[in-house]
C-alpha cells in the first residue's frame, strides 16, 4: 500500500511528521507492508495535512488528518473527499 504525506512546511507545522510515523507504527503493529511517500503541497493548504493512499481506481486524498485518523486510515473507513472525486490529474498523469 502506497500512502503520500506531504513535506511542505504547512503540512509538516500541522503535524504531517507525526502523521507519517504513526502511520508505519500502526502499520507495522498491524503487520501491514506500507510505503509512505513524502511529497510537496497539492496547494490545498486548509486541508494540511492532505493524506493520500493509492488504490486501483488512482489515489484518494483525506485531510486534514492527524495521528487519531490513522487507523481508521489504514482501515479503509475514513470517508473521502468527494469534490476531488470529479478532478482530472492531469499534472500526474504526464
Amino acid at each position: 500500500m502506497k500512502i503520500y504525506v506531504p513535506l511542505d512546511s504547512a503540512a509538516k507545522a500541522l503535524g504531517a511528521d507525526e502523521i507519517a510515523d504513526a502511520i508505519v507504527a500502526e502499520a507495522g503493529a498491524r503487520g501491514m507492508t506500507v510505503e509512505v511517500i513524502r511529497y510537496g503541497t497539492l496547494g490545498m493548504i486548509w486541508l494540511e495535512p492532505l493524506i493520500e493512499v493509492e488504490t486501483e481506481n488512482g489515489r484518494v486524498g483525506y485531510g486534514a488528518m492527524d495521528q487519531a485518523d490513522v487507523p481508521a486510515l489504514l482501515d479503509g473507513t475514513l470517508k473521502d473527499l468527494d469534490w476531488m472525486k470529479g478532478q482530472t490529474r492531469l499534472t500526474f498523469q504526464r
